[in-house]
């Protein structure tokens, strides 16, 4: 059976090359992915969900409390907040 490594871009690797796209220096590539995110997590705080161009859909999802029996001890989570992320057909196509 021949596996094929998946391979994982890091961040920094990931503001380098978004750096090099933009002309412009890692510092300002990696506070405009840093406004992204913070501009994406406010706004879900206001709407139930965001569609990123056309590749993601972020849903926000409230979960009920739940109880359950883990290794004989009764777990309770408490309500509370998910974020989920679809990807959209056009993004499947790769």
């Amino acid at each position: 059976m021949n596996k094929t490594k998946r391979k994982h871009m890091i961040k920094q690797d990931f503001i380098r090359v978004f750096a090099q796209k933009l002309e412009t220096t890692q510092a300002v590539a990696e506070h405009i992915i840093e406004t992204y995110q913070e501009t994406i997590l406010e706004s879900l705080e206001t709407y139930d969900s965001l569609k990123i161009g056309e590749i993601i859909l972020i849903e926000k999802k409230e979960m009920e409390e739940a109880t359950r029996i883990l290794n004989g001890n009764t777990i309770t989570t408490p309500k509370h907040t998910v974020l989920k992320a679809k990807v959209t057909k056009n993004f499947k196509k790769l």
